[in-house]
């Protein structure tokens, strides 16, 4: 059984607060930068499953935070192949 949901949400955003502060610090970059792009991925899915709303008004919004999520996915991961070094 999952906890409740205020407790997943608290527990999802003190990981993306720790992780965002490794990552802006330089510490851990490669395993911070990957633990933000996977905690993004159940927010993605469940917090702007655009597919399912019925508000047409309302679905581009949430396509375009639901797009914005994955580009920052995809630049979380592209931070955690960085190489160390110049450039």
């Amino acid at each position: 059984a999952l906890p409740d949901d205020a407790v997943l949400v608290r527990a999802n955003a003190a990981t993306q607060v720790a992780a965002g502060a490794l990552l802006a610090a330089g510490v851990a970059e490669r395993p911070a930068a990957m633990v933000l792009a996977a905690s993004l991925l159940p927010t993605t899915l469940a917090g702007h499953a655009y597919w399912a709303v019925e508000d047409r008004a309302q679905r581009p919004n949430q396509r375009n935070h639901f797009n914005k999520n994955l580009a920052i996915m995809g630049a979380l991961v592209l931070a955690a192949r960085r190489r160390p070094g110049p450039g």
